[in-house]
């Protein structure tokens, strides 16, 4: 009977310690995906900012003498 209750706690603290790892690594997914966002939204104003010189570079270059 000793054996079985030392199986069972010994089987509940692994999953216990499985299930905490699984949240862990999804938090640091998680994380992770948000800070590539973070960059991508930086990377797409940089990108409208150059267009919009660009064309203004473009309308500047038009007017006449």
């Amino acid at each position: 009977m000793r054996k079985l209750n030392w199986s069972i706690l010994i089987v509940t603290l692994l999953i216990s310690v499985l299930a905490l790892t699984s949240s862990v690594l999804a938090l640091t997914s998680a994380f992770d995906a948000h800070s590539k966002v973070d960059r991508l939204e930086e990377r797409v104003v940089e990108m409208e900012d150059g267009a919009k010189l660009l064309q203004e570079g473009e309308r500047g270059s038009q007017t006449p003498n």
